[in-house]
């Protein structure tokens, strides 16, 4: 089985490809960086850049999880220096569990909320992020009223999980979907019950995301994959 090679900046060795590799349709600008301060760091200064330029109010989503931590930590300390403010941007998280244990810390923005939005300048009313607590009964109408509020982004930063699920979208998501509460599969519950203590029983079932549909109403999109020991920026 032939193995194809992808050098650090990000061409394609084209020596015995076969032509539809060659010769795609679209291509997908990538950056590989070694250490993931530098990704962090380029991010950065991209959604900096982008928010001192907007002449209207910047809406930014935000990913889940652990890889954007350092990204995180790297805003608020630009923010904290004045270096420029959050004042005029609105926060959308992607998703979250079904049902969060807001009281317990136990939530998928946990990480957004304590090293990002707790430490910044950014006014509360404009933060936005998926309630996992809505009663099954309107969970639904929320769902609509949360993909409208997130529709059509500014800059969505998000991360691709182990299996290339984004947000919660697994492998396989429809093309058209939008916010909606899913069913996790058993090796993203299994994923997630890291944040659980290892325990799987208590690990929530389900989550509320938004769709592929959704993210693609965004202006501008980086994906974040991490490939131990590199880190991949999709724009």
């Amino acid at each position: 089985m032939k193995q194809f090679s992808l050098p650090k900046d990000g061409g394609l060795i084209e020596k015995g490809l076969p032509k539809g590799i060659i010769h795609s349709f679209e291509r997908i600008p990538v950056k590989i960086f070694d250490d993931s301060g530098d990704a962090c760091l380029d991010i950065a200064n991209y959604i900096i850049d982008s928010i001192k330029t907007s002449d209207s109010t910047f809406k930014l989503g935000l990913s889940t999880g652990s890889s954007p931590r350092e990204l995180y930590q790297e805003l608020t300390r630009r923010n904290k220096s004045g270096e420029f403010s959050f004042k005029n941007v609105e926060i959308y998280g992607i998703d979250e569990y079904y049902p969060a244990d807001l009281a317990g810390a136990r939530y998928r923005n946990c990480i957004l909320q304590q090293e990002l939005l707790d430490n910044i300048d950014i006014a509360p009313e404009n933060i936005h992020l998926p309630n996992g607590n809505v009663s099954q009964d309107e969970v639904s109408a929320y769902c609509a009223a949360y993909d409208k509020a997130i529709s059509g982004l500014d800059l969505l930063v998000a991360g691709m999980g182990e299996q290339g699920q984004i947000a919660f979208n697994e492998v396989g998501s429809s093309p058209k979907s939008r916010t909606r509460t899913v069913l996790l599969s058993y090796k993203s519950h299994k994923r997630q019950s890291k944040r659980f203590g290892g325990d799987i029983s208590a690990t929530p079932k389900a989550a509320i995301t938004i769709g592929l549909a959704t993210m693609m109403t965004a202006k501008k999109i980086i994906i974040i994959k991490i490939v131990l020991p590199i880190w991949q920026i999709m724009i």
